[in-house]
């Protein structure tokens, strides 16, 4: 019965993500730091990884450490609402390192982004300061 229970569950929580609006996050990535915000209401929270995620030759290095921060961080930051709305995560490696980001690079952090509870991930690269309102309200009009 409870699988049937689950499959109900993931149906109506299907729908209700396609006729609400979505949630956009902005998560910018540092040396064993992550920061995030919504875009739309400005709340935003950061936080130190007690367990190291990064290395010298990537910015991702651990991914199960890092994805159990940005879980945390997510469910903090979206509580219900992840369930009722699609997530749409903007990341934005800031490493000078790393702003320059390659295929694999790209493939770990949408891997990344699917894991913590993203619907849908956009990457910027090849920008070393944090995106402006304007900017990210561009991003917003664009994905809506």
């Amino acid at each position: 019965m409870s699988s049937l229970l689950n499959d109900f569950v993931g149906i109506i929580s299907f729908f209700l993500k396609k006729i609400n609006p979505k949630l956009f996050i902005y998560i910018t990535l540092f040396r064993e730091k992550i920061e995030m915000r919504n875009i739309l209401n400005g709340k935003s929270i950061g936080r130190n990884s007690k367990i190291p995620f990064s290395c010298d030759r990537l910015l991702i290095a651990d991914s199960v450490a890092i994805e159990s921060i940005g879980k945390e961080m997510l469910n903090e930051l979206c509580r219900n609402e992840k369930y009722t709305r699609s997530i749409f995560l903007v990341i934005h490696p800031l490493e000078m390192e790393f702003i320059k980001v390659y295929p694999v690079e790209r493939m770990t952090l949408n891997d990344f982004g699917a894991m913590i509870g993203g619907d849908y991930v956009v990457i910027i690269e090849n920008k070393p300061d944090q995106l402006s309102e304007k900017e990210l309200k561009e991003i917003i009009t664009n994905y809506r």
